[in-house]
């Protein structure tokens, strides 16, 4: 694709924010460099030596890396490739004016300054020095590509120009143009200063430019000027009353995809239809009044139905023809797609999607352009408890008379699907940090647009995405900084070292939920809600606080206290001190609703806590029983019958953290309805982290928390070297050495059948997967009921 072509693709494809990344290179990439720069605050666009040249392959190669000299060209580009922000250089410069001139830098091409002048919505940035490179062509050539721009309006905010190499420039009479005539025929034509600093371009010196640094050009000396170029900064940094405004505006629909692809004209193929999130996006669409195809392998319940009741027949594996049946206009792709599967397989039907002219997106962009532009977005995170925590606010704003549009991956129990297109103009979404799609290894959250955030629990996960912890606070971070940056709240378990980690460095508001029950013995717990309310009073942060769980046989009582002092007591159906958290966090979630609906925008700090706490009692309660109606999400501590005295769970816990949590809660569950059995765990070890060993003693530590535990099959995965794989038979070995019994099977059935024999009256069976487990607790209480 030439430059230009490539702008609708990289904004279907690119979140709002992306990680840092820095373009070097000069010419052609300098339209797609610019561009990027000025939509993106974390991209860094450098007009500078081509990488592959030899000179900068020296120092990219190890030598002089340690301590390169400045004076060199290709030495200074790579430290700032690098991110290193060196001492304002000085350079040389003719030209002429009457005073300073100071603003941002915009290195540019000359003949694709013309081509972005035609391109409609661009804005650049005000007060900006436009440099041009490349003026190799005839002199009228160059006069004539200047008034393009100048009629385009492409002039309208630059200060001066600024004229890089133009060596093979020739004049009317077939000669070298003389610069000195060239800059003053373009300062008559454009009204402009217009100065000469021919050490950047295609010439021999590629003097390193940075896209949106600050550029200072001062009286020295008649026709002698300086140049001072900056590297200390990119762009002014994004706050909430300065968000940097991207390179080219949206239509009145919200989005240049919808602008040119009208709903009821446009079908759309969803490849990897059966997922959760795809589902639940697809669901959306064609409740907008897309054109729905799709494909997958073989769909499984809950997933089959839903896609079902979208009356849609997906194609059964991911055949090469499946496109041109579709014939679709545009395809959704799952991050869950690659050209080479677990079994190192191609997928002959993404090979058949690359030899077609068809926009690809990701669902997270889909879902940006086609719902998120107009809307107050609500975006749930962490490591743990998103679908429950998402589901629980939807249903409490539902209970609360709006009706919020939302996007849950799981099966909310008060609604028909995880996905709603509501009438307010709320939308809750479920925030994960798996990566995008192939092309887009960031974190779906950084799509959505957030108003409010909430920050749940950070941990290492997703390790065939992340290689560490540190990574994966990198993305919450920015997640909260774009938050901040949209002017909006950020709500935080302030118990979680991760999250409180995160929010140090930044200007945000922040509302806080935390739990007063400490675990350590012998600790004063009033002193030490105290001390926790007073350091979040002094910090300017509303804090929500849990003081007391009590569990019954259908669900908690809880007993919070608000930021305004109040005490208060409710019931949920849910279990557990991770599930409390998640009602406290809910609460905290309605409050920054509601400061948002009473308050004007861009509060300070100060401000925004003399908000928070304005809570009457009633309104207080009203929360308290919306939370109460929630009736919890399938697969979440799941009931699938009581049968033979013998209780049979299915939960999706698989992180070592979740698994020890929920098996906490289930012990309660074990105690308040007097089963007086064995907690018998059954674990499928399916998803990606899972199937690596890297957390295999965490996990074998949280399933000992069980009387008796079965572990499943490892899920094959060819693309991992062996010596990094789960080992569920070594997991088995430690619990047996721990004192507990435990077994492991390579087979299902052998499972089912190892189960059906231990199972006895008094038992609490919990299956946990982050898949179906082959479908083994419903297998296991038809087996029980037909024994009976």
């Amino acid at each position: 694709y030439g430059s230009s072509a490539m702008l609708p693709y990289l904004d279907r494809m690119l979140p709002p924010v992306i990680s840092p990344k820095t373009m070097i290179g000069y010419s052609d990439v300098s339209f797609i460099g610019n561009l990027l720069s000025l939509r993106y605050p974390n991209f860094r666009f450098v007009m500078g030596a081509n990488a592959y040249e030899p000179e900068l392959m020296t120092h990219l190669s190890g030598k002089n890396l340690d301590n390169p000299s400045l004076s060199s060209d290709y030495a200074l580009t790579l430290e700032i490739a690098k991110g290193r922000c060196p001492a304002p250089v000085t350079v040389k410069c003719k030209g002429n004016a009457s005073s300073p001139i100071r603003g941002n830098l915009f290195p540019i091409n000359l003949s694709l300054a013309e081509s972005m002048g035609c391109i409609k919505d661009i804005e650049l940035p005000t007060n900006s020095v436009l440099f041009i490179e490349d003026i190799n062509e005839d002199v009228y050539r160059i006069l004539r590509m200047i008034d393009s721009i100048a009629l385009a309006g492409f002039l309208s905010t630059i200060e001066a120009v600024v004229l890089g190499d133009f060596g093979n420039s020739l004049n009317a009479s077939g000669e070298a143009a003389d610069p000195e005539i060239l800059a003053n025929l373009i300062a008559k034509r454009t009204g402009l200063p217009v100065f000469l600093l021919p050490n950047f371009g295609h010439g021999a010196r590629r003097f390193p430019l940075v896209a949106g640094s600050m550029v200072t050009i001062d009286h020295a000396a008649e026709n002698d000027w300086l140049v001072t170029i900056t590297f200390s900064k990119q762009n002014a940094e994004p706050s909430r009353e300065n968000t940097p405004s991207p390179c080219y505006t949206a239509d009145k629909q919200g989005s240049l995809f919808l602008g040119k692809y009208h709903p009821k004209q446009t079908s759309i193929h969803f490849l990897g239809i059966g997922g959760t999130g795809m589902a639940a996006v697809a669901g959306l669409a064609k409740k907008s009044g897309f054109g729905i195809t799709g494909s997958d392998g073989p769909i499984y319940p809950p997933m089959s139905g839903v896609i079902a009741a979208l009356e849609v027949t997906p194609f059964v594996g991911y055949k090469a023809t499946n496109i041109d049946e579709a014939s679709p206009d545009v395809v959704v792709l799952a991050n869950a797609i690659s050209r080479i599967d677990a079994s190192l397989r191609r997928n002959e039907e993404f090979e058949a999607l690359l030899n077609r002219h068809l926009p690809v997106l990701s669902f997270p962009g889909f879902l940006r352009q086609a719902f998120l532009t107009r809307t107050l977005n609500i975006v749930v995170a962490g490591t743990h408890g998103k679908t429950t925590t998402t589901s629980c606010i939807s249903q409490s704003l539902r209970h609360l008379g709006l009706d919020p549009s939302f996007v849950i991956g799981g099966a909310p129990k008060n609604f028909d699907n995880g996905f709603h297109l509501g009438q307010s103009p709320i939308f809750v979404l479920e925030g994960d940090e798996y990566d995008t799609a192939l092309f887009d290894k960031g974190p779906k959250f950084l799509h959505y647009e957030p108003t409010i955030t909430l920050l749940n629990n950070i941990e290492f996960d997703h390790a065939d995405i992340y290689q560490d912890l540190t990574a994966i606070k990198d993305e919450f971070q920015r997640l909260a900084e774009l938050t901040a940056g949209r002017g909006g709240t950020i709500v935080a378990n302030m118990g979680d070292a991760q999250v409180t980690d995160v929010l140090q460095t930044g200007s945000h508001l922040v509302i806080g939920f935390a739990s007063a029950l400490l675990d350590a013995e012998g600790a004063n717990k009033d002193t030490e809600k105290e001390v926790m309310i007073g350091q979040a009073a002094e910090a300017c942060m509303p804090l929500w606080l849990l003081t007391a769980i009590e569990t019954h046989k259908d669900g908690s009582q809880l007993t919070i206290q608000a930021p305004n002092g109040e005490s208060l007591r409710f019931k949920t159906t849910m279990f557990g001190k991770h599930n409390a958290l998640n009602a406290l966090g809910t609460l905290a979630v309605l409050q920054a609703y509601h400061i948002s609906q009473q308050q004007p925008p861009l509060l300070q700090p100060k401000q925004f806590f003399e908000a928070s706490l304005q809570l009457d009692s009633k309104t207080l309660q009203r929360w308290c029983d919306a939370i109460s109606s929630f009736s919890g999400v399938r697969r979440r501590f799941e009931l699938v019958q009581h049968i033979g005295g013998v209780a049979i769970f299915d939960d999706f816990a698989h992180h070592p953290t979740a698994i020890a949590e929920t098996l906490k809660a289930f012990r309660g569950y074990h105690a308040a309805t007097q089963q007086t059995g064995s907690l018998r765990v059954c674990f499928d070890p399916r998803n990606a982290t899972m199937r690596r060993n890297l957390l295999q003693t965490d996990l074998t530590n949280s399933l000992s928390l069980g009387d008796a535990v079965y572990v499943g099959k490892v899920a094959q995965d060819l693309r991992i070297p062996e010596g990094d794989r789960m080992n569920g038979h070594r997991i088995a070995r430690d619990l047996n050495k721990m004192g507990h019994k435990a077994r492991a099977f390579d087979e299902s059935e052998s499972l089912l059948e190892a189960i059906r024999t231990d199972a006895a009256p008094g038992d609490t069976i919990v299956f946990m997967s982050s898949g179906s487990f082959d479908q083994l607790p419903r297998k296991l209480a038809a087996q029980i009921l037909e024994q009976q």
